[in-house]
């Protein structure tokens, strides 16, 4: 499947290949052009996801999918139930609910792709306005 980057300076975007070894600990393969390959694994592929992120934002760039999301996040349901690859889009006041679930690796709205601090930080806020 194919993933969008964006670099966060210049906001050039370079369409990558991402591949999932799922039966192999969730391992996750990005590549693309210009860029040395990158690998991550985790107990589930939001996490695997979130190891990509971490060696993308070192390298400048965040990917432009739901995973990304600032206003996106799993449940403990959703990550055992889709073994992390969907998630809840969060709106502040309101529960997470079904109709809610996408797939991390969706295509993303540009203004919605953030760091994964800032996901991390929106999520917590969420929890409070409930």
């Amino acid at each position: 499947m194919e993933i969008i980057i964006k670099k966060i300076s210049s906001n050039e975007k370079i369409t990558c290949s991402l591949h999932m070894d799922q039966d192999a600990d969730n391992t996750i393969y990005l590549s693309g052009e210009n860029l040395t390959p990158i690998k991550g694994t985790g107990s589930n592929l939001f996490l695997s996801l979130n190891k990509i992120r971490k060696q993308l934002e070192t390298l400048g760039y965040i990917p432009l999918c739901n995973g990304a999301r600032k206003d996106a996040h799993p449940s403990r349901m959703s990550l055992q139930m889709s073994n992390g690859r969907m998630v809840y889009i969060l709106k502040y006041g309101y529960p997470a609910d079904e109709k809610s679930l996408v797939d991390i690796f969706d295509e993303a709205p540009e203004n919605k792709a953030c760091s994964i601090e800032e996901q991390e930080k929106n999520y917590l806020q969420w929890i409070k306005s409930l």
